[in-house]
């Protein structure tokens, strides 16, 4: 058994013109969408197998509820997480997160 480099693996939504790209631009849609529909009042997001967290934290930062929004992303790839991390505490406190931090073990 041959196990994947999701480090790697990552690196294919660099490029705009690959089908994880263009999966990521639907995902983010659809996001963006539920967020849009749900009930007014708080919201919980929690995304398992994050990743790096490109679908949440690209949405959430510029999405109008977004002071709504709590998150919580699982990802078991340390280094996936590292970048998730980076990227949520580039985002600052308040910004995307007012509920809870982004959690990821």
């Amino acid at each position: 058994m041959t196990l994947r480099d999701y480090r790697a693996w990552h690196d294919q939504y660099d490029d705009p013109a690959s089908a994880l790209a263009g999966r990521l631009r639907i995902v983010q849609g659809r996001l963006a969408e539920l967020l849009d529909t749900a009930p007014s009042g708080p919201v919980r997001v929690i995304s398992m197998c994050a990743g790096q967290g490109r679908d949440v934290l690209t949405v959430l930062p510029r999405h109008p509820r977004r002071a709504e929004v709590s998150a919580t992303l699982v990802e078991l790839d340390s280094e996936n997480a590292r970048v998730a991390r980076a990227t949520a505490a580039d985002l600052g406190p308040g910004k995307v997160f007012q509920r809870q931090p982004v959690a990821i073990p």
